[in-house]
């Protein structure tokens, strides 16, 4: 008897232990079961796990230059679900599900759950640390200290070279919008930044988004306070004297166009630090 109730223990154990199993597994199932890819045309070689743009209708390597054009992760035919338009294509996109992708550390190491987005490396994405588009969130760490990790050297703009770590990790790839907190850009700012990287054709940081702002802040204020002293002397110069209407009108004129050449040396210098 004492045999026979230890089996049944036995038995409902392995039954619990499956169960448990089955119910952990559902997540990672449905995950897998919603992972499809698309078909699309490219002209360059892209391997499994590199972030792309659509550009033109056709994939490329997305960086920083792209970002906004940024689309989502290559992949192999075999590792998603369900492939749709792949007759006839060159490449398969994933842009939603749970993927693995090709990372580095340049802008440090990456925790499960931060935004990733294109690094200076084409293919290769980063912490995401300004308002632009982003990849998706990471949904595991990786530091230098990662297994698999590879590394590459990069040169700085001050000409130094600098040591990156690169490997892959899963990430839920879901394209969007992303706007940076704390103190790099207020999300107040981060309309300005998307139409200061329209304009320049590649994101902006922070830094140089701050400092157009504040270049064309002081532009405005310069402009305002000359247009304003020129009209009130102008004011108060024909009611002293109205015969000298002309003067007059002729000083105010060329005060226009010494704002006019203020306003469009303001927008130069923020046109070539948004470009830079």
């Amino acid at each position: 008897m004492l045999s026979f109730n230890l089996w049944q223990k036995r038995i409902a154990q392995l039954v619990m232990v499956t169960m448990g199993g089955v119910f952990l597994l559902l997540p990672l199932l449905a995950v897998a079961a919603n992972v499809i890819s698309h078909g699309y045309q490219t002209n360059q070689d892209l391997p499994a796990g590199a972030a792309v743009s659509l550009v033109q209708n056709k994939i490329e390597l997305a960086n920083n230059q792209n970002q906004q054009n940024l689309y989502g992760v290559v992949v192999r035919p075999t590792d998603v679900s369900v492939n749709i338009d792949a007759i006839g294509r060159q490449v398969e996109v994933v842009t939603n599900g749970l993927v693995s992708v090709a990372v580095s550390d340049i802008n440090g190491g990456i925790q499960n759950g931060d935004q990733l987005s294109p690094s200076p490396i084409a293919g290769v994405a980063m912490k995401a640390t300004d308002t632009g588009k982003v990849l998706g969130k990471a949904a595991s760490g990786f530091s230098a200290s990662s297994a698999g990790v590879t590394t590459q050297s990069l040169t700085a703009k001050d000409g130094s070279a600098k040591k990156v770590a690169i490997g892959t990790i899963p990430v839920n790839v879901e394209v969007k919008d992303y706007s940076a907190q704390g103190p790099g850009l207020p999300s107040v700012l981060a309309p300005f930044s998307s139409l200061f990287s329209s304009v320049a054709g590649h994101q902006v940081s922070s830094t140089r988004t701050i400092a157009s702002l504040v270049i064309f802040a002081a532009a405005m204020i310069v402009a305002m306070v000359i247009l304003y002293s020129a009209v009130s002397g102008s004011v108060r110069s024909l009611g002293r004297n109205p015969l000298s209407r002309g003067a007059i009108f002729a000083g105010l004129l060329q005060v226009v166009v010494v704002v006019i050449v203020v306003l469009l040396m303001a927008f130069s210098i923020i046109v070539i630090i948004i470009r830079g």
